[in-house]
């Protein structure tokens, strides 16, 4: 019943007995839909319209003037007010202004407006859909009305509901415009009600005014805190997913042992069996006495290193894995400490259920909340890109897919469709692409290397020589239907590659 019109008629008149002969020293907005009518005297108050939909209010206070606003109604500047009152068939309050000027505010549902008007000027504070309100007249003729269904008045809302709110009967109507006359308004089920506080009440303005601004003031507070509360919430939930996902992405510890102890063994047998084994061969068998049951028997060799060199290559793999070990064990242990922490958070942000509650939640917590604010300024400047960049000595860009998804948004997102596309022919892998960036032509040792790239991220990345399929960007294409990565291609050229060793 905010913007009711019996609602509106009593702040009318309580805005007259308020402004009358106050001097409008300016128009100007700072928020979207909202307006503000600046007072001269900054001892007096200003006059602040919201017509945020749908809680569209007016509000009376001392408001400092902004840096930073927007001038609007220009003409209106220094104006007197004379009178303040509500047209008599629609909810539109008229400020008539000593100069025959006037400011219009309407009341609609999804079209609230205020408009300034003059005998030369016809000026919308927002843009105007409905055309009813270019010839805007002030009525003075009061309707009559026989019952409620006839009081355009109220809305369909109230004429359902009233009884709820009123305790009477469709034969009580001149009772009900009785207690809503002598109403100084009440809050019932969040909703402001002209209705009884005592059988002998009635309407004192400033009562009514100091009601009606309580409202206000406690909706905008609870949507405020709904608003602010909601963000934090959120952003705790997100922390503690993220954190829980990113744990479970670590590599099973379990797993990294046995990769080592692998490694080490390969690397043992090897250096046992070092002056018995020729460089050239590809593979090692294990003979009987030395074999393990947990890992397989064949040592695969890296043809372009030397028996020396795969030893080295199976201790500097087992180093590598201690040390990512390592850094797992550190980074699951500040992980499961910060699950801990945030789902502490969380459980005690869920019992907050009040403005005062999440202002002092707020308080003692300020470190924390500015560091997540940082954290969430950090990745909005990371971007997640969908590949690994690499750049070669002469300048040229190479991007590798990072997953399947990724693979499609790189390629047909992404690329220019005069780039080179790479792929691991006969395997599932990575998209690679050369970025051309209006070069001419792509040396063939650029080729190649993009070529080992393919072939290292690739479900071949173990074998010698792998063989890749290359060929301009624009002839590959994707059919409806196909899963994630997968493409088809023509006019494809192939070059044999080792995986590149990273």
């Amino acid at each position: 019943m905010i913007t009711n019109w019996y609602t509106l008629e009593k702040l009318s008149l309580y805005l007259n007995k308020i402004l009358s002969q106050e001097v409008i020293s300016e128009a100007i907005t700072f928020n979207k839909n909202e307006l503000i009518l600046l007072n001269k005297n900054p001892n007096n108050s200003s006059l602040k319209i919201n017509l945020f939909n749908p809680f569209q209010f007016i509000l009376l206070d001392k408001f400092p003037k902004p840096k930073k606003y927007i001038n609007i109604f220009p003409n209106l500047k220094n104006n007197t007010i004379n009178s303040v009152k509500i047209d008599k068939k629609d909810r539109n309050i008229w400020f008539n202004m000593e100069n025959g000027s006037s400011i219009v505010i309407i009341f609609r549902s999804n079209s609230g407006n205020v408009i300034f008007l003059n005998d030369s000027e016809h000026i919308s504070f927002k843009k105007n859909k409905d055309q009813s309100l270019d010839n805007l007249v002030y009525s003075d003729n009061t309707p009559k009305f026989d019952n409620i269904d006839d009081n355009f008045r109220f809305n369909n809302f109230w004429k359902n509901n009233y009884n709820k709110y009123y305790s009477v009967n469709s034969n009580n109507y001149n009772d009900l415009l009785y207690t809503i006359k002598n109403s100084n308004g009440n809050i019932v089920n969040n909703r402001f009600v002209l209705n009884k506080n005592s059988e002998d009440e009635n309407c004192d303005l400033e009562i009514f005014y100091h009601n009606y601004k309580n409202f206000i003031i406690g909706k905008l507070i609870t949507n405020n805190f709904e608003k602010e509360y909601g963000k934090i919430k959120n952003k705790i939930s997100e922390l503690l997913q993220n954190s829980k996902k990113n744990l479970s992405h670590l590599n099973d510890l379990n797993k990294i042992d046995k990769r080592i102890e692998k490694c080490r063994f390969y690397g043992d047998t090897l250096s046992i069996f070092q002056t018995k084994i020729d460089n050239s061969i590809k593979k090692f068998e294990i003979p009987d006495i030395y074999q393990n049951s947990q890992f397989n028997n064949t040592i695969e060799l890296k043809s372009n290193l030397n028996i020396h060199q795969n030893i080295k290559y199976y201790y500097d793999k087992a180093k590598k894995l201690e040390t990512r070990k390592e850094k797992n064990i550190s980074e699951k242990s500040n992980l499961e400490n910060e699950i801990k922490k945030y789902s502490k958070i969380f459980e005690y942000v869920e019992n907050i259920n009040t403005y005062k509650e999440l202002k002092l939640w707020k308080e003692k917590n300020k470190h924390f909340l500015q560091k997540i604010h940082k954290t969430k300024n950090k990745q909005k400047e990371n971007v997640r890109v969908p590949y690994k960049e690499y750049i070669t000595k002469s300048g040229w860009k190479i991007w590798v897919g990072k997953s399947a998804r990724d693979n499609d948004k790189m390629t047909f997102e992404l690329a220019n469709k005069n780039d080179l596309w790479l792929h691991s022919q006969h395997t599932t892998g990575s998209h690679v692409i050369i970025r051309k960036d209006g070069k001419k032509e792509i040396p063939m040792n650029v080729i190649e290397y993009a070529g080992k790239l393919a072939a290292r991220f690739s479900d071949a990345k173990h074998s010698n020589m792998v063989p890749v399929i290359y060929t301009i960007k624009k002839y590959v294409t994707k059919r409806k239907g196909f899963t994630a990565g997968k493409v088809t291609f023509q006019y494809e050229k192939s070059i044999f590659v080792n995986p590149l060793e990273l």
